[in-house]
């Protein structure tokens, strides 16, 4: 059963989804969004581990939610964490707001590959270069798509200004989802030491 805290009140009117390619910091904002006193979608089948120590916050029962809008819409006022490109499925005429983050893809790989390292598995048989020029491309493509959805609002947010200015991207979270959270639990999630494949800028 997805894992939930008590909800927002009054709940707001659209679902608030957190997205972005994996390793570009969903895990995090999903953190931040429940320490900020918002109901979070996940359950526990995956394990928090080395490569996030603070948790997935993935949901499985996601495929069953993206079959039809009914069930969509009662994730209103909850926070789900959707990856790219997992996120251009979601149900047409559902009110939405996502927060998605962007990551230099040359960091996203780096931290791809440690973390393949970590669990003892091969990786990718293409290079970095090519990896981050598809990524590129769908990135692209897949945020104008969903730009020209009428009922879908996108805030981008870099992993890096998060990371640097965790209350300013709080502020800019709150302001978005017209929501008061608690910004000052929300920045106190972010622990600039878990920033490990860094690429200098």
């Amino acid at each position: 059963m997805p894992h939930d805290l008590p909800a927002c009140r009054p709940a707001l009117p659209f679902v608030t989804i957190v997205s972005g390619l994996p390793r570009s910091g969903t895990s995090l904002m999903m953190q931040m969004l429940r320490a900020g006193g918002m109901s979070v979608v996940c359950d526990e089948q995956r394990q928090a581990d080395l490569n996030n120590p603070q948790g997935y916050f993935e949901s499985a029962c996601l495929p069953g939610f993206f079959a039809e809008p009914v069930p969509f819409k009662s994730l209103q006022g909850r926070a789900v964490k959707v990856v790219f490109p997992l996120v251009l499925q979601i149900p047409e005429n559902c009110p939405v707001r996502i927060l998605f983050m962007q990551r230099d893809l040359a960091e996203i790989l780096l931290s791809q590959r440690n973390m393949l390292h970590r669990l003892g598995l091969p990786g990718a048989l293409v290079s970095d270069t090519q990896m981050a020029a598809y990524w590129a491309r769908e990135l692209k493509t897949g945020l104008r798509k969903l730009d020209e959805r009428s009922h879908i609002s996108v805030l981008e947010l870099t992993f890096r200004e998060v990371l640097n200015e965790p209350r300013r991207a709080a502020e800019m979270v709150c302001q978005f989802l017209t929501a008061e959270l608690d910004q000052g639990q929300m920045a106190s999630m972010v622990d600039a030491r878990l920033y490990r494949s860094q690429i200098s800028a």
